[in-house]
Order: C-alpha cells, then structure tokens, then sequence
C-alpha cells in the first residue's frame, strides 16, 4: 500500500497545473473558479472585494470589510486542530490589505486594519489560542496599520485623537498597546502635543492611590498610566515618569519601578530615597526593593546598613530565600559569622516548641548542616519532602534511620491507587531492600515484602509489578 500511495505522489508531481490551467476554455476557467468560490466562504469574499477594486480607481472598502468579516468568522469554536488554517487564512487576507497599500490605497488600509483589529478582539473569545496564533495575528495587523498611517500621513491631530481611543480602549489583543511611542514619528510635535492633552485632561481625574488601595490593578488606569509614562519618557522627563508612577503608592513593586527609573538616570541618591520610603510604609516582603536598597547602601559603603535591611527582610519573613539574601550581603560586609548565628537563634527560638520546624531545617538544609537538620526534624517534625531528603543524605551512613522514612513513602504510594504511584512504590521498595542490606538486615525483606503483598493482594496491577520481581 505504501508503494501505492508513493507511486501516485511521484506522479501528481510530473502534473502541469500550470499548464493544464492555461489550456482551459476561459469559460471553463471561470466556472472552475466560481465552483470553488461556491464552496470557500473566504475565498468568495476575497474575490469579490477584487473584483469590486477593478470596477473602481477606488477600493470597495465594503467589498474588504466583508472579506474580512468572512476571514474572522468562527462558525462556533475554533479548535487546538483548526486554529492553525484559521490564523493562515486571517494572515493571508491581511496580505491582500498589504497589497492594497502598496498599490498606494493607505488610508483605506488604515481603516480596514482597525476594522480587523475590532474583529480579531470579538473572535478571540472562540478560539484556542494556546500557541499564540492570533497574537501573530493582532502582530500583523498592528504593523499594517502604522505601516499606512506612515504612508498616508494623516492630519496629526485627528490621527491623534484617533490612536488615542485605540489605545485607550485597548483590549486582550492589545493591537495598539504603546501606540504613543509607535507612532510618535508619524505624530510630530502637534500630534504627540493633541496627544498628551488627551491624556492630561484625564490623568487630572485619576486618584492618588496609597497603602492598602485595591485599584491598582484596573485596566483602565493601567492603560492610561502607561500612556502618560511613555509620553514622559518622550519628552526625556524623568521627574515626570517618577511622578506618574508615585500617584499609585498603593503596592511596595511601584517604589521599585520608580527607583529603577532614577538609578537609570543615574540619580541614585534619590533612587534609595524611593526605595527606603517604600519600605517605611509596605515592610520588606517585597525582596526587590530590599535588593534596590541595600545594593545602594553598599555603593555609599555603607553595608551594615545594607545588611540590616537583609536582616528586617528576614526576621519579617525567614525562610531560605531570605536567609540567602542575608548571607550574601553579610558575607560582603565580612560579618557572616556573626549573623549566621544571629539567624539560627532566631529561628530556634521561632520554632521552640512547635510541631513543625520546616523552615528552620530548610535552612540548615541550606547550609548542608544535615546532622542538625536531622536532629531538628526528628524532635519537632517538618515537611514530608525534607524528611525524604534528609532520608537521602543519611541513608548510606544511618540506613536504620531512613528506613522506616521510605516505608512510610511506600505506604502513602500504594494508597494512591494508581499504576504510576505502584511503580514509585516497588522502586521504594527496592530502595528499602538494599538499606537492609547495608544495615545487616536483609533477612527482614522477605517478610516485609510478604506483609505488604497479603495486605494488597487485591490490587492487581501492584501485584503484576511484586510478581515481576518474584516477590
């Protein structure tokens, strides 16, 4: 079958399409054509939007805008399958507004790619778009509409007012996200001018947000916050970026947006100023702002300040990716010794009589203090996937104390009922029997195993695994 099907590839390959076609009657032509219309929504409409262009030095935009329409058109849900054909053929009638504006059409194509944009945005609801197809698509039509625009040369002001309820009104696509700096070419001075007007009027009706406001994440504001930053950043202002972003205050990440700005503008005094006002009113949950800090109390050489922020950062919140970050700005100070110990009190002191000392054995762990981890563990407990690691580092010198860790792992396994935790637990098991093994017990695996088998004997697929064994 297989040399069949070649045998017919290798010969659809010596076809002349080509030729075949030009052979035609035109009549016969025409009815091939208009068969294939009958049948392809999408290609009907593009061939009626080019035939409507030759009938007129214009255009037909309603012509387009059908085609588009028909482009865009889910008829219900569009797969994972089928979304691949349904951004090709998207893509592929975009290529006919290029075409269009190559033909020197730029201001039709300005307004068929935001007709598309409208589209692309009510049919994304209706699509898989795992692999990110209409991103592509909305990439497209983003590049189309500039690329007219820098062709046509629109009366700045509208284009202006225009760009500005794009961006404003943007959406999941965001097609024209950052369009004040994509366009500010095309703008000049009296567009970018209409532009931050536009803004202005009302960036002066948005309110200053503090600690513990909840509308710091409203698109809206979001959209319009970006706008005023990239007409800032136009303008090389960076007082004014900084005062943009210090109208919402209400999260510790905007006091690093806003140092960040000035450190790059080499403003760094100013940047810690942001930075520790910052962490006077949100704490120093926030480890990039104790980062933006402390790294500019070392530049002043000031590092037992930089260290004390490490160490409000950690007594605030311990655990090992704070207790890291106090030892890397301790060690640069040259004080590790002393705050190690200081750490370590801490957290004994924390966990002093607690059933759980996680954190405190995730941090001994850090260090690869596993003795004192093991200790910690085995008096006031800690998770189950320290305990399996403890079990691994003591395992080959103290196999009797990871023995009864990995017959508990053996245990919870089974109870899942499912084939890949009974694989995981015959690997336990013969993880045990070669500990028993090295602890001169091996003696107790035949009956282990045997107690497990009577106590299971109804899981079947278990069972299949004990028996390829010969358990």
């Amino acid at each position: 079958m297989s040399d069949q099907i070649d045998t017919v590839a290798e010969a659809d390959d010596d076809v002349d399409l080509a030729g075949y076609l030009a052979a035609l009657d035109h009549q016969a032509l025409v009815d091939l054509v208009l068969e294939r219309a009958a049948t392809d929504g999408l290609f009907d409409a593009r061939l009626r939007a080019a035939a409507a262009s030759t009938s007129s030095p214009r255009p037909s935009l309603t012509a387009y805008r059908q085609a588009l329409a028909s482009a865009f058109d889910t008829d219900g849900y569009v797969s994972y399958r089928e979304t691949y054909d349904y951004t090709t053929g998207i893509s592929s009638m975009l290529d006919e507004l290029q075409a269009l504006l190559d033909e020197g059409h730029a201001a039709e194509v300005m307004a068929l790619s935001e007709y598309a944009a409208q589209l692309a945005q009510d049919s994304l609801g209706y699509v898989d778009d795992s692999d990110g197809g209409m991103s592509r698509v909305a990439e497209q039509i983003s590049d189309l509409h500039r690329s007219a625009c820098l062709d046509a040369q629109p009366d700045p002001v509208e284009l202006a007012r225009n760009l500005y309820r794009l961006e404003r009104n943007g959406d999941d696509l965001e097609v024209f996200y950052g369009a004040v700096e994509a366009y500010a070419e095309i703008l000049g001075e009296t567009g970018l001018a209409e532009y931050s007007q536009l803004a202005r009027s009302e960036w002066e009706q948005v309110p200053a947000l503090g600690p513990g406001d909840d509308k710091t994440w409203s698109s809206d504001r979001f959209r319009l916050t970006r706008i005023m930053v990239s007409l800032a950043e136009l303008s090389d202002d960076v007082d004014e970026v900084v005062n943009v972003l210090a109208r919402d205050q209400s999260t510790a990440y905007q006091f690093v947006r806003i140092a960040e700005v000035l450190r790059q503008a080499d403003r760094r005094d100013e940047a810690l100023e942001w930075a520790l006002r910052g962490l006077s009113l949100h704490g120093y949950r926030d480890y990039r702002l104790v980062e933006v800090a402390a790294e500019e109390h070392h530049r002043l050489g000031r590092a037992s300040q930089a260290v004390e922020l490490a160490w409000q950062a950690f007594e605030e919140m311990p655990g090992v990716q704070t207790y890291g970050r106090l030892k890397e700005h301790a060690e640069r100070a040259a004080t590790w010794p002393a705050h190690h110990e200081r750490a370590l009190s801490h957290l004994r002191r924390q966990s002093s009589g607690q059933r759980d000392r996680s954190t405190l054995v995730a941090v001994l762990l850090f260090d690869g203090a596993i003795e004192e981890a093991w200790a910690e563990a085995t008096v006031g407990g800690c998770r189950r996937d320290q305990l399996l690691e403890l079990a691994r580092f003591r395992e080959d010198d103290h196999p009797d104390d990871a023995i009864p860790l990995w017959r508990e792992e053996v245990t919870r396994e089974i109870n899942a009922m499912n084939n890949s935790s009974y694989a995981n637990a015959v690997s336990t098991i013969e993880r045990i029997g070669r500990l028993l093994a090295t602890a001169g017990r091996k003696g107790e695996f035949p009956t282990y195993v045997s107690e497990l088998a009577t106590q299971h004997r109804r899981k079947r697929n278990l069972m299949k695994l004990f028996a390829e064994r010969g358990w």
